[in-house]
């Protein structure tokens, strides 16, 4: 399964009262705002807005997992200790794995704000089938206990559950998953491979750990393979640049109007010369994705943001 593939996220809300109409739903809401913060990469959500029955819980997980192929599953409400709270009974009788480490963070994240939260009986496991397998997690129910659980309290040390996830899902078969360093900051141990973004080359400081990056974008028709020599001439120039890496992307091949359609390397679709009133938007805002990804990636690493550099040649 490709690792840079879409990644296909369930939301599913368990509430009586807010599946009758009562209330507003505000469980996936509040997902689908901090997804939408959180992540980088592609995704699609499915949500579904369910009554704490467990049989209907459980049919939903399975669907989620098994034939929408969802490889997260985030439920939010039903965990607590009152008789019709059953959304973790539902959730271990669809599991193959029980992962409870998750279970035991939320737990210690709640726990910073109230000692009720030793009441909460949320659980992480796996459902694996044939030939896919999903992580399901249960949830707090208010939004703002969502995103504290997600993200984390980095003012008082305490991990989010999400710094864990991506990992979790590439070692299930999963896509890979992106998020902004500043919302939550994914963890990988050195050894796993990190997302494939673009076509691109690196090139580390000869001797000792980078401590800088320079991300620096080719002209039209051009390719990478322009700046490879860039670092030293910077450095015979006086600029002080032995630490930093460099990566140096290489546009997709794609049509150039200017060009009569030509395929070339570009980064966005160019119309004519003269005509600046006409501009590939959709082009523009694929190559700023993939420029954020880039830059994220090297926060990932451990460069400040402030010690990041973006150039651009044409």
């Amino acid at each position: 399964m490709s690792k840079n593939r879409k990644t296909k996220i369930g939301l599913v809300s368990i509430s009586d009262r807010a599946s009758e109409g009562t209330y507003r739903d505000k469980g996936i809401p509040a997902l689908e705002d901090w997804l939408k913060q959180a992540l980088l990469s592609d995704y699609e959500t499915v949500s579904a807005l369910i009554p704490d029955e467990q049989p209907l819980i459980e049919a939903t997980l399975k669907r989620l997992c098994d034939e929408d192929g969802c490889d997260l599953i985030l439920t939010t409400g039903g965990t607590g200790p009152s008789r019709r709270d059953v959304t973790p009974e539902a959730t271990l009788a669809v599991a193959t794995r029980v992962m409870p480490g998750f279970g035991e963070q939320m737990r210690a994240v709640s726990l910073a704000f109230v000692p009720t939260a030793i009441l909460s009986r949320q659980v992480g496991v796996l459902r694996e089938i044939e030939d896919h397998a999903a992580l399901i997690l249960n949830l707090p129910g208010q939004p703002k206990a969502i995103a504290e659980t997600l993200q984390g309290l980095p003012s008082k040390g305490i991990h989010g559950i999400f710094a864990a996830i991506p990992y979790c899902i590439e070692l299930i078969g999963g896509p890979s998953i992106e998020t902004r360093p500043e919302i939550v900051k994914v963890f990988r141990p050195k050894s796993a491979e990190l997302p494939e973004i673009i076509e691109k080359q690196v090139i580390e400081p000869a001797e000792g750990k980078a401590d800088s990056a320079f991300i620096m974008l080719h002209g039209l028709g051009a390719d990478s393979s322009d700046f490879t020599h860039f670092r030293e001439e910077l450095i015979a120039c006086g600029a002080p640049m032995e630490q930093t890496r460099f990566i140096l992307p290489s546009a997709p091949v794609r049509p150039i109007s200017m060009n009569n359609g030509y395929p070339m390397k570009g980064w966005f679709d160019l119309f004519s010369l003269d005509n600046i009133d006409k501009e590939d938007e959709a082009g523009l805002l694929e190559t700023w994705k993939i420029i954020e990804r880039l830059i994220a990636q090297e926060e990932t690493k451990g460069i400040d943001r402030s010690r990041i550099f973006l150039g651009g040649f044409s």
